[in-house]
């Protein structure tokens, strides 16, 4: 069994590992956004040979197309404020930053990536099963934003923090979505029933290993509160 000593290495390599795993994970995100943001020329004006708008010809005029616009620019903004709010850098360091940012971010995808995408999800390639995932989708965006809003004013921080952590993991289903269509695509998989499938798992399987860690998360600080709590407290030196 390991000594108090011994956990405590372990928790400050296993914090050192997640902090280097966080980063990675950033600049690969930050490398496939980049990596969407670049075809945008494709969109003013619409070209509908562009993969993201192939199929939209018939409908893309009136309101679906100030909602399509809504969506491309106010999406991109979301998920690089969201990305700055979860790193441990806005929280610790620049907390007034993050409270301002915090409040433009609730309000971005309030007002905006989650109204447009609820209209959009009608028009979701694939029909029904499409139009379904993306409806679950922005409705649960949406209520991690507001409850992760609702907690900060509360000053609950830490159920706070989990709330707009799915958030993000849920607005970054853009991103999933896109890897997705790019693996099974050459597979020779109908386009249809990728596209539904994807649009399912893009946001499912990030969140569930989401709550999956935090679950794990909560059991092991337990165990290690009562693990402390059965040695009884550190001895002062005299």
């Amino acid at each position: 069994m390991l000594n108090e000593n011994q956990i405590d290495v372990f928790e400050r390599w296993n914090n050192r590992l997640t902090l280097i795993w966080k980063w990675l994970a950033a600049l690969l995100l930050l490398r496939i956004l980049w990596g969407i943001v670049t075809i945008y020329p494709s969109y003013f004006p619409a070209d509908f040979s562009t993969p993201f708008l192939v199929g939209r010809e018939g409908h893309f005029r009136g309101l679906y197309r100030i909602i399509f616009y809504i969506h491309i620019v106010s999406s991109p903004i979301a998920l690089f404020g969201g990305l700055f709010l979860i790193s441990d850098v806005s929280r610790r360091w620049l907390p007034q930053i993050h409270k301002v940012v915090g409040r433009f971010q609730i309000a971005i995808v309030c007002l905006a990536v989650v109204p447009s995408g609820l209209v959009m999800s009608f028009y979701a390639l694939g029909g029904a099963i499409s139009t379904m995932a993306f409806l679950f989708l922005s409705v649960l965006t949406g209520v991690s934003a507001l409850f992760g809003f609702q907690n900060a004013l509360r000053r609950r921080f830490d159920r706070h923090q989990r709330w707009m952590w799915r958030c993000w993991v849920l607005l970054s289903s853009a991103i999933v979505l896109r890897l997705l269509t790019m693996v099974l695509s050459p597979i020779g998989l109908d386009p249809v029933v990728a596209y539904r499938f994807s649009a399912w798992i893009s946001w499912l399987m990030p969140l569930t290993i989401l709550e999956l860690a935090n679950w794990l998360t909560t059991q092991s600080t337990q165990s290690n509160l009562g693990s402390r709590g059965a040695r009884g407290p550190r001895s002062l030196p005299k």
